[in-house]
């Protein structure tokens, strides 16, 4: 059986352990570089979406803190409610707002998941394919531990409504951030241990 390409536990985005086949390294070279940028931009978009959330919270707070009825809906959308052809397209009852846009609420948990998800869908549908192709390789044959910890992640959030199982976060060798029954929370601690892992973090 032909041996698979793993990349090595640490500073995997700089190279490959290559077992098998020949290499085109100006190829592999230029798609790490590419998936590197891409996974500092999904870690910014992730902080910048926390921080919004944090001053939408804050800025909604001051309006509706005197709302007559807080048990009306908070409207979303395009135009004056109270014109004609106005749209709504979200709505959240105000009693709920302070729950819902908490730090650690389900605004910030679903943000926290998209991370997961679009990590694992740009590597696997993106990246993974174009190495194995610059390496004359497999895609099942490129392994990395932590992306396989970000599959399992990604399995029990789209599969078991966010919810860690054992058979799924549970097999995470190094993200080991959840226990089964867990609800899967990613804060900033969480990406920033996973980008060290990746060797993508700055000491100033």
């Amino acid at each position: 059986m032909r041996a698979g390409v793993k990349m090595p536990d640490s500073s995997w985005a700089l190279s490959l352990a290559v077992q098998s086949g020949p290499v085109a390294s100006d190829d592999r070279t230029t798609i790490l570089a590419e998936f590197r940028a891409e996974l500092n931009d999904i870690a910014g978009t992730h902080n910048a979406a926390l921080t919004g959330l944090r001053l939408y919270r804050e800025s909604l707070m001051k309006h509706l803190a005197d709302a007559p009825n807080p048990d009306a809906n908070l409207l979303i959308g395009h135009g004056d409610p109270n014109e004609q052809g106005s749209l709504a397209y979200q709505r959240w009852p105000i009693r709920s707002i302070p729950k819902l846009l908490a730090d650690d609420g389900p605004v910030a948990e679903r943000l926290g998941q998209q991370w997961v998800v679009l990590i694992f869908t740009q590597w696997e549908h993106n990246y993974r394919p174009r190495l194995a192709q610059a390496l004359g390789s497999k895609p099942e044959e490129i392994q990395d531990a932590y992306m396989g910890d970000i599959r399992h992640l990604r399995n029990d959030i789209l599969h078991h409504a966010g919810i860690a199982t054992q058979a799924n976060t549970g097999r995470c060798l190094s993200l080991c951030w959840f226990q089964a029954g867990d609800r899967i929370v990613i804060t900033t601690n969480h990406v920033a241990e996973f980008m060290h892992h990746c060797g993508l973090t700055i000491r100033p």
